[in-house]
């Protein structure tokens, strides 16, 4: 077959297959989502920042990222948890509430978590550990809080010592490894 033949007939299958993976890819205006409105997995109903507690708040499907930076520009998700950074918000599949951390919700500053530790080594609940005061690693008879073990936490860089020697990418790797912190 001549070489011009080859060219002449890549060139005219070229454009059908490069429609074909725009169809299959969804090209086109992202999809609006929000009230009845769902997305197609691997995607999000990404709303508008400040809607969260707008009942039928309309937004767009957003593909959830799979790989993120490390660096620290806080929002604040609908889901209350702070991420590092956007990426990290839409990793996770979350509307954003606001730019920031996220203020702390559902804190009675009345109520006291329950005391472990100490002389008698009061234990903690399932699911939690004892949190001593950060630089008393291995001190007899000081007393603790007991606190949630963490089961999911962000990517972001921002090391944490523990008291087993182990350094942590951020305070939530540590309580998820139910470690206090040195």
């Amino acid at each position: 077959m001549p070489k011009g033949l080859i060219l002449a007939v890549f060139t005219m299958f070229l454009p059908l297959a490069v429609a074909g993976c725009a169809a299959k890819s969804g090209g086109g205006p992202p999809a609006v989502c929000g009230g009845p409105g769902e997305c197609a997995t691997g995607y999000f109903c990404d709303k508008p920042a400040g809607t969260c507690a707008e009942p039928g708040a309309q937004g767009t499907c957003t593909e959830m990222k799979p790989m993120c930076t490390r660096d620290w520009r806080p929002v604040c998700g609908c889901d209350g948890n702070t991420y590092g950074n956007d990426c990290t918000r839409i990793a996770a599949g979350v509307s954003k509430d606001h730019d920031g951390e996220c203020a702390p919700t559902n804190v009675d500053p009345d109520a006291e978590k329950p005391a472990c530790g100490g002389p008698d080594n009061l234990p903690c609940g399932e699911g939690e550990f004892c949190d001593m005061p950060a630089g008393t690693c291995g001190k007899l008879g000081v007393m603790g809080v007991c606190e949630a073990v963490t089961k999911m936490c962000t990517m972001e860089w921002r090391p944490v010592c523990g008291c087993d020697g182990k350094t942590y990418g951020n305070d939530c790797g540590r309580r998820g490894a139910g470690v206090s912190k040195a």
